[in-house]
């Protein structure tokens, strides 16, 4: 499904220019002058070679309802995109003048071969940007206000990683005092913790790759804007300084005094499983402690996220992989290449070239046999974890798999 289209009987008009690949084209959209506030704001969209190291901003956002609904204008023309994009569009004004890449535009996504291309160039897409801006959400007002004495206010005097390190660790410790907050003010950055990790943002599996390659992140929560690194250390600390600094009794105690929180949802947002691997692969990579991953590995950390397209759980991986992984497995949306296929070639890829194909196995949920109590596959020899490899990439989110017995030969 596409989040922008550009054949309807509502009069829009939009055609693409083909991009040449063998000069490494992207397209690249900027904000025509205008007023700021104007309903429908235009945009010129221009094939531009990465090979001439254009500056541009990169953004990464959640799709949403894939039904492209809006009408924006792109070089002129009549545009169709989604509800989503098309919010994101409005604030992107403040970019007028600059310009930025964004998927559901800068790819024609009904053009499949292009489609696939594009996706193969998506890891120096973002990679080159001046920045990738992250679009996590929309919220009220009032609820970016307490983020932002959550994420921004305790390291306004930060500059360097290490500041920022040795802050948090203060503020954990309770050496770090600022303005004394009301109990009020307590829930309010509770529930803005709370909302800023249960983001769908955070469960996409192609931000991985997109928060992990930039140069540089930027937050967009609402209102308010703010650097990675803000997100990571006010995340880990700050919320959890409020917390002692009342007691964790007196804040689950605002219970009964909200209609608005569930603790048990709280804390299962608080300790959201994607939201704490990406940040910590995060500060990995941007360390250099991590380097490129087998593909296997990747699965292992990120499966399991969300896609539209159940290939892209592979797809979307694939910019953080061994150069060994990235030239067996080609992004390809073909229609004749279901996803079934994709996870086929994956698990053939893995079993092959891995050091230790049988840690494979580990990840099997095979039945049980109830006599002996043992796993049914090592009773029933190579028919049976042929039979299961199906269940391997299950574990990673993946289901439908089956793999030929001659893989494990």
């Amino acid at each position: 499904m596409s989040s922008a289209s550009c054949d309807d009987s509502s009069g829009v008009n939009f055609s693409y220019t083909p991009l040449r690949p063998e000069k490494s084209e992207i397209r690249l959209l900027r904000a025509q002058p205008g007023e700021l506030d104007a309903e429908i704001q235009p945009f010129d969209l221009h094939n531009i070679s990465l090979n001439d190291y254009p500056s541009y901003i990169a953004l990464s956002y959640t799709w949403g309802d894939p039904t492209p609904r809006e009408i924006i204008y792109v070089n002129g023309k009549a545009l169709l995109v989604t509800e989503n994009l098309s919010r994101i569009l409005k604030r992107a004004k403040e970019f007028e003048g600059s310009y930025f890449w964004v998927d559901g535009i800068c790819i024609n996504q009904a053009d499949i071969p292009e489609r696939s291309c594009q996706v193969d160039a998506m890891p120096r897409i973002y990679s080159s940007a001046v920045k990738v801006v992250a679009f996590i959400g929309d919220a009220p007002d009032a609820v970016a206000g307490a983020a932002r004495k959550l994420f921004m206010d305790p390291f306004l005097d930060c500059k360097t990683d290490e500041e920022f390190k040795v802050r948090s660790t203060d503020i954990r410790e309770g050496r770090y005092k600022d303005t004394e907050a009301s109990i009020e003010e307590v829930l309010e950055q509770w529930c803005a913790t709370i909302k800023v990790n249960s983001q769908p943002w955070f469960n996409r599996c192609w931000i991985v790759q997109e928060v992990l390659l930039a140069k540089e992140v930027e937050i967009w929560f609402g209102n308010m804007s703010f650097p990675m690194r803000n997100l990571y250390y006010g995340r880990e600390s700050a919320w959890e300084y409020r917390l002692k600094s009342y007691g964790m009794e007196t804040v689950f105690a605002l219970q009964d005094h909200s209609t608005t929180i569930n603790m048990d949802i709280a804390l299962a947002n608080l300790n959201n499983v994607h939201t704490n691997k990406l940040l910590v692969a995060w500060t990995e990579w941007s360390e250099r402690k991590d380097g490129r991953n087998t593909l296997f590995r990747l699965l292992q950390r990120f499966g399991g996220r969300s896609t539209t397209d159940a290939r892209d759980r592979i797809y979307g991986l694939l910019g953080l992989a061994s150069e060994k992984d990235q030239a067996a497995i080609l992004p390809d949306y073909s229609e004749l290449n279901k996803p079934s296929a994709v996870f086929r070639t994956v698990a053939s890829h893995i079993i092959r070239t891995y050091e230790d194909p049988l840690e494979i196995l580990y990840f099997a949920s095979p039945p049980y046999d109830q006599t002996s109590k043992r796993p049914a596959h090592l009773l029933r020899g190579y028919e049976r974890v042929s039979a299961h490899l199906s269940d391997i990439l299950a574990g990673f989110g993946f289901s439908g798999i089956h793999a030929p017995l001659e893989l494990l030969k």
